[in-house]
């Protein structure tokens, strides 16, 4: 997995801070994988998720990719087919974010393959975080 960590002017112009890539060789066969994307401390704020399917799976009969939370895997978006067009993008639910973190978690995208070698696959994970460590705002 790979983290690009996006330029300020990048951030200002998307609301996004953070990109992270899951490819090929991330996913497994016949197994579920909670990919922890970064931890998040008390007082981080979640403001936005977007998954984007780049390279559609292949090999594996099924594919899912869901965005969460450790204890809550679909806390921003469901388990989406990563196998077809029909969830190319994916972006959480209205109601779950923005999501402060009253503790410390970490920040997921939970992969679910059935059975057959991974021959393609490459999912992007947007996300927009406001750091408590980078807001702490003297008054």
């Amino acid at each position: 997995m790979k983290r690009y960590p996006l330029k300020s002017l990048q951030y200002t112009k998307q609301g996004l801070t953070d990109l992270y890539i899951l490819e090929q060789s991330d996913f497994v066969t016949n197994t579920t994988t909670a990919h922890v994307l970064t931890a998040l401390a008390v007082g981080d704020i979640v403001h936005r998720v977007i998954q984007e399917t780049k390279t559609y799976l292949a090999g594996p009969a099924t594919g899912t990719v869901s965005t969460g939370v450790v204890g809550a895997l679909t806390q921003f978006t469901a388990a989406s087919d990563v196998k077809s067009a029909a969830a190319k993008y994916v972006a959480a639910v209205a109601s779950v974010t923005p999501y402060p973190t009253n503790t410390a978690v970490n920040l997921v995208a939970n992969a679910v393959l059935g059975s057959g070698a991974v021959t393609a696959g490459e999912v992007w994970i947007w996300v927009g975080i406001s750091r408590a460590a980078e807001r702490d705002v003297q008054a």
